[in-house]
């Protein structure tokens, strides 16, 4: 066993004079050697036998090991946190797409329940969530609207460029529904 931790020592003098340079090593009970910046880091135990000196503080970690895995763990992270993504879309598109279906199959009328039962829970969830925001949406741009036509002569007519320039450029979907409704109103 001595022979292995010697050879160990005599390899990292040799190949990576950086690392037995700048940090301090030890070996545990079972074996596993272990890296630190510090004498102080090592537990009292394994201190007579650490070697090497302490990281300046403030330096960059001189181990290249340690930070090539340190860059694989964060680009690991990066991809997985991409695949939650892309996989939360298409879950998103599959309920939109079930929810659209099941509108058409019943005219257009159905209650959360339906959703849940056919589509799951977490569909439902997520269909509430898009009504709320819409509904919330409706609102802000209902009470735009209202207030730019509030008070004004009934004789007036407003241009369309007028309506969508009070109401801000995130309602112009719902100018655009409300102008088109008036139009065919006012045809018939």
């Amino acid at each position: 066993m001595k022979i292995a931790g010697a050879w160990f020592v005599a390899c990292s003098i040799l190949l990576a004079p950086g690392l037995s340079d700048a940090q301090v090593r030890y070996k545990d009970d079972d074996g596993v050697w272990h890296f630190v910046n510090s004498i102080d880091e090592v537990p009292a135990k394994y201190r007579g036998a650490a070697a090497g000196r302490p990281v300046a503080p403030g330096s960059p970690s001189p181990s290249p090991a340690t930070t090539d895995w340190e860059r694989k763990a964060k680009e690991a992270d990066a991809r997985r946190d991409q695949e939650k993504r892309e996989d939360a879309r298409r879950r998103e598109a599959l309920c939109t797409a079930g929810v659209e279906a099941l509108a058409a199959r019943q005219g257009g009328k159905f209650t959360r329940y339906d959703i849940r039962r056919e589509l799951g829970a977490d569909c439902e969830e997520q269909t509430l969530a898009t009504l709320k925001d819409a509904t919330k949406y409706l609102e802000i741009c209902a009470d735009r609207y209202a207030r730019t036509t509030t008070g004004m002569d009934p004789n007036r007519r407003m241009t369309k460029a007028e309506v969508l320039a009070a109401a801000g450029p995130e309602c112009r979907a719902f100018v655009e529904w409300v102008w088109h409704s008036i139009q065919e109103d006012r045809q018939k």
